[in-house]
C-alpha cells in the first residue's frame, strides 16, 4: 500500500487520521472500528490513556502508531523506523504526536461505543460499567 499522497486525491476516509511522516507524505492511521471487538487495538489505547506521565504516554502512542502503520501498510521494520525518525522537538514531530493523541481520544470514544453496543445487545451488566467510565475519558480532552 502507498501513502495517501501517492493515491488518488480526494480519497479522504472518515475512519482514519492522516499524518505526515518523515518522508513528507501523508499516511492514514485507521481509527478503531465503532463496532466489534479489537483486543490488540483496545489494549494499546488503554496503555496510552492510562499512562502516568507524558513520556509514558508518548511511548504508548508510538507503539500504537507502529501497530497501525503495520496493520494498514505491512511495512518492514527498517521502513517503519525511517518513517518515524524526526529531529527532536521538530514541528513535524510535534504535529505527528498531536495527531496521534487525537486519534487515541477519538478511537477511545469508538471503543467505548462498541463495548456499550455489545453490552446493550447482550443485555450484559457491562453496559453500566462502560457508561460509568465514560466521564473519566471525557476529561482528557482538556489536555
Amino acid at each position: 500500500m502507498l501513502p495517501h499522497d501517492a493515491r488518488q486525491e480526494g480519497s479522504g476516509n472518515v475512519n482514519e487520521v492522516r499524518v505526515r511522516l518523515s518522508d513528507g507524505n501523508c499516511w492514514g492511521l485507521p481509527l478503531r472500528a465503532a463496532v466489534g471487538s479489537d483486543p490488540e487495538y483496545d489494549g494499546l489505547l488503554a496503555a496510552a490513556i492510562e499512562a502516568e506521565d507524558r513520556p509514558q504516554r508518548l511511548r504508548a502512542e508510538l507503539a500504537l502508531t507502529i501497530f497501525l502503520l503495520d496493520r494498514a501498510y505491512e511495512l518492514p521494520p527498517d521502513r517503519l523506523g525511517s518513517l518515524l525518525s524526526f529531529e527532536p522537538e521538530s514541528l513535524a514531530l510535534i504535529a505527528l504526536q498531536t495527531a496521534v493523541h487525537d486519534l487515541v481520544l477519538r478511537s477511545m470514544e469508538r471503543s467505548r461505543a462498541a463495548r456499550s453496543e455489545a453490552a446493550r445487545a447482550s443485555g450484559s451488566p457491562a453496559l453500566k460499567h462502560a457508561t460509568k467510565r465514560a466521564p473519566r475519558f471525557g476529561l482528557l480532552r482538556r489536555f
